[in-house]
C-alpha cells in the first residue's frame, strides 16, 4: 500500500481541467438555517497550447505504444454537497472602537455585530486558526494557525494580506502596539518576537528555554512579556528596561489598564497581581484563585478586574480596592478568553463551543452562543434521511439531509451514543453521566430516561424497532425490549468499554466491540462467536444489507468476514491511522470508514480497491454513514461540523 505522502502526490498530478467545482453550504445563524444548493459555475476553457511538430521516426519503425498511466480513483478530487454546523469556537475578539465582535472556529473567522450578535462577514481560511485579535485601526485582523504562522487580514472583504512566518511551534498569545504598526507574538517554541507589520521584519525579543504564554502592549507603546523564570520583562523600543518578579509559578496572562500605567499579571500559582509601571513595585495582590489562572482582564473603565482559573471559576473585584464585586463558576468548561463589555458592565468569556456574556452587577447571562458551535462527537442517520450530531458539550442537534435545521436537544453531560428507531420517530442518546434518554425527534421532547450502571458508550436499535442495545464502559452490553421499556439481556463481553455496536439485517444477531468483537443470538442472549485476530484498539461492526458478512475496523483497515463460516473475504487497507467509524452503503458494494486523522475512506467491497480518500475535516472523523439512496456518503467531526459527500 502506499504511503500517505505518495497518493497525496498522485492527487497533485491530476489534470486540473478534470476537476468538478465543490459547493460548500455553510450553516447561517439559527434564526434563519436553511441550506441552498449552489449552481456549479462551468471551468473555464483552457487556453490552447502551442502546436509542435512531432520529429518523424525512421521508415518503418513502427511507433511505439504508450499505455497512459491510470489515475486512481481515489485521487480525484471528492465532491462536497454540503455541510451542517459552525465548527467549534477556538477565539474571540471584541474592538472597542467599532463593536466588532470577531470569532475564529475550526473553519474560519465570524464577524459580527456585538450590538446584535449578528453574523456579518464569514472568512474561510485554509487551515484551522486558533487565537485572533482585532488590530487598532479597525480594518486589519491577525489571526494564528495550526502552522505556527501568523495570518494577517483585511475586515471589509476578507482578503488575506499577509503571512508572518518564524516561529516553529504554537503560538499562544498576541498583541498589537496602540499604533498598528507592530505585533508582538509568544510562542511555545521558547521565543516572543516583535513584528513591523509595515514590512513583515522580526525580532526576537527573548530566547527561553520553556514556553512562553503572554504578552501585552500599553497604550504608551511598552511591551510586556512573560519569560521562563516566572518573572515579566518590560521593552521600550526593543531594550529591556525592567523585570518584575514574585509570581512563583509560570505566568499566563497579561494586560495593562486603558492609561497604561497598571499591569495585571495573572499565574500558575492561583494569584492575580497589580503592578505599578512606572516603578515596577508590587500594588497588590488580590485574593487567591482556587485553581492556576488563566486569563486576566481589566475593564475599558479601568475600576474593574477579572480572572478565570482551569476550573472555569470567574471573579471580578474593583480596582484598585480589590473588593470582590461578583462570583461566577461555568462548570465543566476551560476558559480560554475572558474581556470586559465596552460599557465594562458586563465580562465576555469564551470555551470550546460557548461564547457567553454576564452582566458584572448579578452575574445574569445577557447572551449566549451556546449549541452554535458544537463538535461532534458522536452521528446518527435516520432510515428518512434525518442526521443527528451530538456534541461532549451535551447537544443534540438534528437536520433534514436537505440541509434544513430540525431540532435542539440539550442532555445532560456528553453524548457518546446516538441512535433512531426505524421509523425515524425516537432518537436515544447515550450519556457519560450513566443515562440513555429518548426523545421525540417531531418536536425534540423527552419521552423516557434509563439509568445506567456505568458510562454510555454506544448503542443500536434492531431493525423492527423491538430491541434497543446499549453498550457501557464495563463491558456490559444491555439488551432491552421497547415495549414496556424492559430489560430483556445483560451481555458480558469482557471488562473493557464497548466501542461498536449493531443488530444484523434481521435483528437475530447482536454484535459489540470490545477489546474482542462478540456476536450474540438476540432472542435468548447465547454467544455464538468471539473474535480476537487483528481486532483494533477501537472495533467498529457493521452488517452488509444481504446479511451475509460482516465487517470489522482493525487498526488501519478493514476485515470482512463470512457470517456463516468466519472465513476472512476480503482485507481492506486504509494509512497507518487507528480507524473511528465504519458503515456499508444500502446495497452493500461500498464500505467506508473515518479515521483519527481526519480523512474518511470508501471501498468497493467486492475488489477491496480504495475509491475515495476524502480529506476536508480539520478534526478526528466520529462518524459516518450513507443517506438512503447510497449515492450521498455523510461524514461528522470534532471539527464541529457533518458534511455530505458524492459517492462513486
Amino acid at each position: 500500500m502506499p504511503t500517505r505522502w505518495y497518493l497525496i502526490l498522485c492527487s497533485l498530478i491530476i489534470v486540473i481541467t478534470a476537476c468538478e467545482p465543490i459547493v460548500i453550504v455553510r450553516e447561517l445563524p439559527p434564526d434563519e438555517q436553511q441550506v441552498t444548493f449552489g449552481t456549479p459555475t462551468p471551468l473555464p476553457s483552457p487556453t490552447p497550447s502551442a502546436v509542435v511538430s512531432p520529429t518523424p521516426f525512421p521508415p518503418e519503425t513502427p511507433l511505439p505504444t504508450v499505455a497512459p498511466t491510470p489515475i486512481p480513483a481515489y485521487a480525484q478530487p471528492s465532491i462536497e454537497l454540503a455541510r451542517f454546523g459552525a465548527g467549534v469556537l477556538q477565539d474571540f475578539a471584541l474592538s472597542p472602537h467599532d463593536n466588532t465582535l470577531a470569532l475564529v472556529t475550526t473553519l474560519g473567522i465570524s464577524l459580527r455585530d456585538y450590538t446584535q450578535w449578528q453574523e456579518n462577514r464569514f472568512i474561510t481560511t485554509e487551515t484551522m486558526p486558533h487565537h485572533i485579535i482585532l488590530l487598532p485601526d479597525g480594518e486589519r485582523i491577525a489571526t494564528t494557525d495550526t502552522d505556527h504562522q501568523i495570518y494577517l487580514w483585511r475586515k471589509s472583504d476578507g482578503a488575506q494580506l499577509n503571512v508572518l512566518s518564524g516561529h516553529t511551534q504554537r503560538i499562544a498569545d498576541l498583541a498589537a502596539s496602540s499604533d498598528g504598526q507592530y505585533l508582538a507574538s509568544a510562542s511555545f517554541d521558547g521565543t516572543v518576537r516583535l513584528w513591523n507589520l509595515n514590512d513583515g521584519g522580526v525580532a526576537t525579543l527573548i530566547e527561553s528555554q520553556s514556553w512562553l504564554e503572554a504578552v501585552a502592549f500599553s497604550s504608551t507603546g511598552l511591551l510586556a512579556s512573560t519569560d521562563e523564570n516566572n518573572n515579566i520583562a518590560l521593552w521600550q523600543h526593543g531594550e529591556r528596561v525592567n523585570t518584575l518578579s514574585g509570581h512563583s509559578r509560570r505566568v499566563t496572562s497579561l494586560a495593562f489598564s486603558p492609561d497604561g500605567q497598571q499591569l495585571l499579571s495573572g499565574a500558575q500559582d492561583k494569584t492575580v497581581r497589580l503592578w505599578q509601571v512606572a516603578d515596577g513595585s508590587l500594588q497588590q495582590t488580590l485574593p487567591t484563585m482556587n485553581h492556576g489562572v488563566t486569563q486576566i482582564a481589566m475593564s475599558p473603565d479601568g475600576t474593574a478586574i477579572s480572572a478565570v482559573d482551569r476550573t472555569g471559576l470567574i471573579r471580578v473585584w474593583s480596582n484598585p480596592e480589590g473588593t470582590l464585586r461578583q462570583e461566577i463558576q461555568e462548570t465543566r468548561q476551560r476558559i480560554n478568553q475572558l474581556v470586559f463589555s465596552p460599557d465594562s458592565q458586563a465580562v465576555l468569556y469564551s470555551g470550546s463551543n460557548i461564547l457567553k456574556e454576564r452582566q458584572v452587577t448579578d452575574g445574569v447571562l445577557r447572551r449566549s452562543t451556546e449549541a452554535q458551535f458544537t463538535d461532534v462527537n458522536v452521528m446518527a442517520i435516520s432510515t428518512h434521511d434525518m442526521i443527528a450530531g451530538g456534541s461532549r458539550s451535551g447537544w443534540i442537534r438534528l437536520w433534514g439531509a436537505d440541509g434544513s435545521a430540525r431540532q435542539t436537544i440539550k442532555q445532560d453531560g456528553q453524548v457518546s451514543g446516538l441512535a433512531f428507531s426505524p421509523d425515524g420517530s425516537v432518537l436515544v442518546s447515550g450519556s457519560q453521566n450513566n443515562m440513555v434518554s429518548l426523545w421525540r425527534v417531531e418536536n425534540g421532547a423527552p419521552l423516557q430516561t434509563l439509568p445506567m450502571p456505568s458510562q454510555v458508550t454506544s448503542l443500536a436499535f434492531s431493525p423492527t424497532g423491538e430491541q434497543l442495545a446499549v453498550g457501557l464502559d464495563d463491558g456490559q452490553v444491555q439488551v432491552w425490549g421497547m415495549n414496556g421499556l424492559t430489560l430483556q439481556h445483560n451481555l458480558q463481553a469482557g471488562n473493557k468499554l464497548i466501542y461498536g455496536l449493531t443488530f444484523s439485517p434481521d435483528g437475530s444477531i447482536v454484535a459489540s466491540g470490545g477489546v474482542e468483537v462478540r456476536l450474540w443470538r438476540s432472542s435468548d442472549s447465547t454467544l455464538l462467536r468471539t473474535q480476537t485476530e487483528s481486532v483494533g484498539e477501537n472495533p467498529q461492526i457493521a452488517f452488509v444489507p444481504d446479511g451475509a458478512a460482516y465487517s470489522i475496523s482493525v487498526n488501519n483497515g478493514i476485515h470482512v468476514r463470512d457470517l456463516v463460516s468466519d472465513e476472512l473475504q476480503i482485507s481492506l487497507t486504509a494509512f497507518e491511522e487507528n480507524l473511528t467509524s465504519l458503515a456499508v452503503n444500502p446495497n452493500g458494494q461500498k464500505i467506508a470508514a473515518g479515521d483519527e486523522e481526519n480523512v474518511v475512506y470508501v471501498w468497493n467491497r467486492a475488489d477491496g480497491t480504495l475509491t475515495q480518500l476524502i480529506e476536508g475535516h480539520r478534526n478526528t472523523i466520529s462518524g459516518v454513514g450513507f443517506i438512503a439512496n447510497g449515492g450521498t456518503l455523510v461524514s461528522g467531526s470534532l471539527d464541529g461540523t457533518i458534511r455530505l459527500w458524492q459517492v462513486r
